[in-house]
C-alpha cells in the first residue's frame, strides 16, 4: 500500500513538472513571437497615417483615406501569409513603392480609376518629402530603426 501512494506521488509530481515546463516554454514563445507583430502594427500605422495626411492635404488626388486603410489591411495580411517582414515591405521608399503598386495590382480599390503608378508614386513621394509630419524622424532609414516599429 504505501509503495502504491510513493507512485502515485511520483506520477503527480512528474506531471505537474512537465505542465510547468510546457507552460513555461509556451509562455516564452508567445512573448518572444509577440514583440514583432505589436512592432509591425505600430508601423503600418505611421505608413497608414502618412497616407492619410497625403490625401489631405493633396485633395485633388483619387482616392480615400478607405483606400489607406484598404491599403495597410493589404499588408498586414501579405506579411501574415508570406512571413515578410517590415524591412521588405517599407523598408525604404523603393520597397513602399513597390509594396502599394502589388497591392493596387492584388486588389484594387474600390472606385479605383487611376494607375499604381501614379497613385503609389505620388503617395511614396509626398511620404518621403515629408517623413518628419508622420513619422517624427529626420529620414526614411531613421524612421526604420528608431521609429515605433523598433519600440
Amino acid at each position: 500500500m504505501r509503495t502504491d501512494q510513493s507512485r502515485i506521488r511520483r506520477v503527480i509530481l512528474v506531471a505537474v513538472v512537465l505542465v510547468l515546463a510546457a507552460s513555461g516554454t509556451t509562455l516564452g514563445l508567445l512573448l518572444t513571437q509577440s514583440s514583432t507583430p505589436v512592432a509591425q502594427v505600430a508601423q503600418l500605422a505611421s505608413v497608414q497615417t502618412a497616407c492619410k495626411q497625403w490625401l489631405s492635404t493633396n485633395p485633388g488626388q483619387p482616392g480615400t483615406v478607405q483606400w489607406c486603410s484598404e491599403m495597410s489591411d493589404w499588408m498586414s495580411r501579405y506579411m501574415d501569409r508570406y512571413g515578410m517582414g517590415p524591412q521588405m515591405m517599407w523598408g525604404d521608399p523603393n520597397h513602399m513603392l513597390s509594396t502599394c503598386e502589388r497591392w493596387m495590382a492584388e486588389t484594387p480599390p474600390s472606385g479605383s480609376k487611376t494607375t499604381s503608378r501614379v497613385w503609389c508614386g505620388s503617395m511614396v513621394a509626398w511620404m518621403s518629402a515629408h517623413i518628419g509630419s508622420w513619422s517624427g524622424h529626420d529620414n526614411w532609414g531613421d524612421w526604420m530603426t528608431h521609429g515605433p516599429m523598433m519600440g
